[in-house]
């Protein structure tokens, strides 16, 4: 694939899982969420979907620089992404200190469900070339034709 269609895939993937875990969180409220009592609860659990976009878009970027597997991609993905949540968690939403035996515990509890069913949307998602599907579909090919 080109390079622009490359981006425009990642890009689409990474907004994908950005929504998704946002409208996971906002809509099921797991994990005691529905509790938690903020005048900007909308805002800080999309913090934890700005968080998976990043994550996904640098580990995609360095897996296919690197030419990683999906299953070290994902991996990849799953420890940046969830170290991130964890810090942003303890440190914004929370305000506490981070410790290390409360790191392992919140990646086993919290991280690791969440992350796994973004799995399935990930390996189909990579089988899908958007930029070919939507792409063309909003800024359609010029073709020039005519006699010289």
């Amino acid at each position: 694939m080109k390079t622009r269609s490359i981006l425009f895939n990642r890009l689409i993937i990474s907004s994908i899982l950005c929504l998704y875990l946002f409208f996971f969180l906002f809509l099921l409220q797991p994990f005691d969420s529905i509790n938690y009592n903020h005048p900007y609860k909308t805002v800080q659990l999309f913090g934890y979907g700005l968080i998976s976009f990043f994550s996904y878009f640098i580990t995609d970027t360095f897996s296919s620089a690197k030419k990683l597997k999906f299953n070290k991609n994902f991996v990849v993905f799953f420890l940046l992404g969830s170290s991130l949540c964890f810090v942003y968690n303890t440190l914004i939403i929370n305000h506490k200190s981070i410790k290390i035996a409360g790191f392992f515990f919140w990646i086993i509890t919290y991280a690791l469900p969440v992350f796994v069913t973004m799995l399935p949307i990930i390996y189909f998602s990579k089988k899908i070339n958007f930029y070919e599907k939507f792409y063309y579909t909003f800024f359609p090919k010029i073709k020039l034709t005519g006699d010289n």
